[in-house]
């Protein structure tokens, strides 16, 4: 049966999610939108980003509501006023490709934008072999990884908390019933290392291919691995 969950140590987790996107991007990224007839405060909101400091949170403001549908701080007057904020999205999203910025996500804060930034299209550097390739085939992958600059032991780190995470999520599933709480949250964590350990060891190609099978698309692996690259 699941178990409550338990959450992970502060030091057990190396990423920093502290907001950082920069006062230069904030700007840049309203004085798109104004010129443009949107008004900050009244039909789009900012927030900063906790990935890049290159990168912004966007939503449109559409009768007091600032978040996407599905966000519980929201109070939605019925399903016409969904779809009004979704419209109202798009536009927003519009506006900004239309400035130079690309979507890179959504979550349940809104969109986040990044300013000069290639579009996030499913491809690659054709060649023969690749365009030969279905999505995600090792030689997709290991050029997504080439045109992004991915080099041998950029992802260790990233590949030992993903495994991990996999790890809590088995646990607090229920996992290793023979063994007490301590004993199974123990158990998985160790495997979890040892898993972590092997396709570090692996590889590169290994690890592009345990992070891929995390992502919905080639594009979403891009940004990824851009995210997860030393600044």
């Amino acid at each position: 049966m699941p178990r409550p969950r338990r959450p992970r140590s502060a030091d057990a987790f190396p990423y920093d999610f502290s907001p950082k996107t920069s006062p230069d991007v904030f700007t840049a990224a309203a004085d798109a939108l104004t010129a443009r007839g949107w008004q900050q405060g009244e039909t789009f909101r900012m927030l900063p980003s906790r990935v890049r400091a290159d990168e912004v949170c966007l939503a449109p403001i559409v009768g007091d509501v600032d978040v996407p549908p599905g966000n519980s701080e929201a109070e939605w007057r019925d399903q016409e006023h969904k779809n009004e904020w979704y419209h109202a999205a798009r536009r927003l999203a519009a506006a900004m490709s239309e400035a130079g910025w690309s979507s890179y996500g959504t979550t349940q804060q809104g969109t986040s934008f990044r300013r000069n930034a290639g579009p996030l299209a499913d491809s690659v550097p054709e060649s023969a072999e690749l365009a030969a390739a279905p999505p995600g085939a090792p030689v997709r992958l290991a050029a997504i990884a080439a045109e992004v600059g991915v080099k041998d032991g950029d992802l260790d780190d990233a590949i030992r908390e993903a495994a991990h995470e996999e790890a809590a999520d088995a646990y607090n599933g229920g996992a290793r019933p023979e063994l007490d709480d301590d004993g199974a949250h123990r158990a998985v964590h160790a495997d979890a290392e040892r898993r972590a350990a092997d396709i570090n060891n692996a590889g590169l190609g290994a690890q592009l291919g345990f992070l891929y099978a995390q992502c919905a698309s080639e594009a979403a692996f891009r940004s990824l691995l851009t995210d997860l690259l030393p600044s």
